[in-house]
C-alpha cells in the first residue's frame, strides 16, 4: 500500500537510511507520480544522501506539480479562457 510506503520512506529518511528511504519513496511514486510531496521527499533524500545536483530535477518536478495545481494558475487559466 502506497501510504505505508511513504511512511516507511519518511521513517528511513529521518533515521538517515537514505537507500531504504529512496526505495520506499520510489514505490510510492509508482502508485502516485503526481504528488508534489513525494517528489520533494525524493529530492530531500537524494540531496541528503550527497547528490545535490541530481536532487534539483526532483525539486523542479515538485514545484511544477504544485504550480500546475495551484489556485493562482487555475484562476489565471480561467480568465485567459474568458477573454
Amino acid at each position: 500500500d502506497w501510504s505505508s510506503d511513504v511512511c516507511s520512506s519518511d521513517l528511513y529518511y529521518n533515521t538517515f537510511e537514505y537507500e531504504k528511504a529512496l526505495h520506499y519513496i520510489n514505490l510510492a511514486l509508482n502508485q502516485d507520480n503526481n504528488n508534489a510531496y513525494y517528489w520533494r521527499l525524493k529530492a530531500n533524500i537524494i540531496a541528503n544522501g550527497g547528490n545535490e545536483k541530481e536532487s534539483l530535477k526532483y525539486y523542479d518536478k515538485s514545484l511544477s506539480i504544485e504550480y500546475n495545481n495551484s489556485p493562482v494558475k487555475i484562476k489565471h487559466q480561467y480568465f485567459m479562457n474568458c477573454q
